[in-house]
């Protein structure tokens, strides 16, 4: 088995496994531990950064269905080089889906660590976590444009 492939039943595996979690909970309950000790006034901040989260993650989904898709499509093309524009064309757009999924993997583990921020820098983590997770959102949603036009117009 090539070692494209096991990296892609790797993330495929930990992805399910995050969506199985997901899915057994409401979107903002599988946080609820982190909300536990945050004071009234952090609340607003805190979800509008699970909203965020919220309204990407479902998207995770198809992100994978696409890096699927175009690695295949790489591996079918690279053998004629007369296709050596469009294989670079295409390992940019799975550069950038595999981007935004390590941009989701890494906002939750560093999200997580919110319990352990000492309450005096709360404020401070979670206006740095918005900013995160919005760059993490937009980056998600360029990539997955860029990938439903490619596949669209071929």
């Amino acid at each position: 088995m090539p070692k494209i492939e096991i990296k892609a039943i790797d993330r495929l595996f930990w992805l399910l496994l995050l969506l199985a979690s997901a899915c057994n909970e409401s979107p903002n309950d599988q946080y609820a531990y982190y909300r536990e000790g945050l004071p009234d006034s952090l609340l607003p901040l805190y979800n509008e950064i699970l909203a965020v989260h919220d309204e990407v993650m479902p998207e995770m989904t198809t992100l994978s269905s696409y890096q699927n898709n175009i690695a295949e499509e790489i591996r079918l093309l690279k053998s004629d080089t007369s296709n050596r524009d469009k294989v670079r064309h295409l390992n940019q757009i799975l550069g950038n889906l595999n981007r935004a999924e390590d941009a989701m993997m890494t906002w939750m583990h560093h999200f997580s660590r919110i319990d352990s921020i000492p309450d005096s820098e709360k404020g401070m983590f979670l206006e740095n976590e918005r900013i995160s997770v919005t760059g993490m959102r937009d980056l998600i949603f360029r990539s997955l444009q860029s990938s439903k036009n490619y596949l669209d117009n071929e």
